[in-house]
């Protein structure tokens, strides 16, 4: 049984669109303002392609099927070898197809007995032609959703660099922990922009995370930080007043005391910054995650973005803060 436009239309998640396309179906995650956004706007072609990547997405469906089957492709884009596809069955990783940067990813695999939780987590950083998904004929299908939904703005670290897994990002699982459904606007590069945040369409969400600032730091001016990111903050705050918002400071880096950044003022220092500009606002929440993974190299990939293992204390230090201060 090949799923249909339709049936996959129901169960994907992190998804504002859907076109069907020679060979396939391509999937949005981000609005076409938004898009438009970083290609009139920003005049960045690179963020803009970034922004077609498929972060977030993620197909999710209940179904007594004793097999999956599906072919992708993969289309050429800014990003390195992180191409697999994550598939889990009630909660646990079964299969990750893919892995180098191969054009076409394919996956056959056996299930439990019973009815199961399905997912497919698409890969972070590529954009993805889906040309089929098969389950048994007469297999049982039923749409999944989970009973939070969260919108998620930031940088590469948002946009899942350079997990190998996209399931194991921070924002995957804290999505899982929190058992809501993500909206990932994470953008490789970005820096505070009150554009986005403008431009987003999605309003009915439960929580929302703005994780900014370490590129800010690398590549913009002090001068240019105190505007942007303040305006970003009271974007973030007037398009949600009725939610927790909650932004995020940068982490540590390896280069955090030896790059000459053009702010010229020490990393940590945008904390303070930060909370100053959301202290107006009674629904902000600053989340200070400077020591929230240790302080050395065996945590990140590279000098910024964490590893599979960096994410998973990220993400257990982030939703301690969070479940705080949420119902």
């Amino acid at each position: 049984m090949k799923l249909s436009f339709e049936q996959l239309k129901l169960a994907a998640c992190g998804v504002t669109d859907m076109e069907e396309c020679e060979g396939g179906i391509r999937f949005l995650r981000m609005n076409r303002e938004q898009l438009q956004y970083y290609l009139d706007v920003r005049k960045d072609a690179e963020r803009a392609k970034m922004a077609r990547q498929n972060a977030g997405v993620r197909l999710a469906f209940l179904t007594d099927s004793r097999t999956v089957t599906f072919s992708a492709e993969l289309l050429p884009d800014l990003s390195g070898p992180f191409c697999g596809f994550d598939v889990c069955e009630n909660g646990v990783l079964i299969a990750h197809p893919g892995g180098e940067n191969v054009a076409v990813q394919r996956l056959s695999a056996t299930l439990s007995e019973g009815e199961k939780l399905l997912e497919l987590y698409f890969p972070w950083c590529k954009d993805v032609i889906l040309k089929e998904l098969i389950l048994d004929d007469g297999a049982s299908f039923k749409p999944h959703r989970r009973p939070r939904r969260m919108l998620a703005f930031g940088d590469s670290i948002t946009h899942g660099a350079c997990a190998v897994h996209p399931s194991m990002s921070y924002i995957e699982r804290l999505a899982s922990l929190l058992d809501a459904d993500v909206e990932n606007r994470g953008v490789g590069g970005d820096v505070f922009s009150p554009g986005i945040v403008a431009n987003e369409r999605v309003t009915n969400v439960d929580l929302v995370i703005a994780a900014y600032g370490t590129n800010d730091w690398g590549y913009r001016t002090l001068e240019h930080f105190q505007k942007a990111m303040p305006e970003t903050v009271e974007a973030l705050a007037a398009r949600f007043p009725n939610t927790p918002v909650f932004v995020i400071s940068p982490l540590w880096r390896t280069d955090a005391d030896t790059r000459q950044s053009m702010m010229g003022i020490p990393l940590h220092d945008e904390v303070e910054l930060i909370r100053a500009a959301a202290r107006p606002f009674e629904n902000v929440t600053v989340i200070d995650a400077w020591n929230f993974i240790p302080h050395m190299q065996a945590f990140f990939s590279d000098h910024v973005h964490p590893n599979d293992l960096g994410f998973g204390l990220y993400t257990a230090n982030l939703y301690r803060e969070i479940i705080k201060c949420i119902k």
